[in-house]
């Protein structure tokens, strides 16, 4: 009797095991959302056909919305956040459709707002040695800081959105050793010298050009740049209140 009993619990116990295991699919993460619907954007930017169809659109939407809701405080919901603006906006100029244009502008936050997001996601990956050594914990939070461009390249923050980009792909490439993420820094710092002259970032950027091609440590350089423009103003402010001294 015990022998059968233990069978039958045995029994029950796998049929739990298979009953709460999640559907194939049901536990896909944020990021393997996005790159669905990355991968359903490039699809559909590809095809002329299938942008006249707005059902088509609206799958690939429907993907990028599963990124943000999968993960609303993730490290990729703020990409997710921007590609479903990018997917209406780039709708609404083939529909006219004006809830088209909102939902654009519903799904971009503020540039200073992504941002800090970006800042954050960087900061905590600075906190964790361990998840450094991995390419995934990077590209999130690069993502960010080039979606908070992508999102104005006019605003106060794009500049610094471009640089921080440039400079993590650097930060990357440190690791990974791969010349893709070290071209990528160079590419997005030569963007900031040239579309910014007038940024603060314009300098940073042209420096961290030279530091990379000379295998400096880009962070040692900027650290440098940033102490000397500090002691250049402390010394025109010294000049200046010798001058006021003198004058009275």
């Amino acid at each position: 009797m015990n022998k059968y009993a233990n069978q039958i619990i045995a029994a029950a116990a796998i049929l739990l095991c298979f009953w709460y295991l999640p559907a194939p699919g049901a536990a896909e993460s944020a990021k393997e959302l996005y790159f669905q619907a990355e991968a359903c954007s490039r699809k559909l930017q590809d095809s002329k056909k299938k942008q006249k169809y707005r059902a088509n659109w609206m799958v690939c939407i429907e993907k990028s919305q599963g990124v943000y809701r999968q993960d609303p405080q993730g490290p990729w919901a703020a990409a997710g956040l921007f590609m479903t603006g990018s997917l209406y906006r780039d709708l609404y100029k083939r529909s006219g459709n004006p809830d088209d244009n909102r939902e654009a502008t519903q799904n971009r936050p503020p540039v200073s707002d992504q941002y800090h997001r970006a800042e954050a996601c960087y900061r905590q990956l600075l906190n964790n040695p361990v998840q450094q050594k991995y390419r995934d914990r990077w590209l999130p939070c690069i993502k960010k800081f080039e979606a908070a461009y992508q999102t104005n390249p006019s605003d106060a923050w794009a500049s610094a959105s471009l640089y921080m980009a440039g400079f993590l792909y650097f930060e990357l490439y440190k690791r990974s050793y791969s010349q893709a993420d070290r071209q990528s820094a160079v590419k997005h710092f030569t963007h900031v010298v040239r579309q910014y002259p007038k940024s603060v970032y314009r300098e940073k950027a042209r420096r961290a050009i030279e530091a990379i091609k000379r295998d400096d440590d880009l962070l040692a350089v900027i650290q440098e740049a940033e102490k000397s423009n500090e002691e250049a103003e402390d010394t025109e402010a010294l000049s200046t209140e010798d001058s006021g001294a003198e004058a009275g």
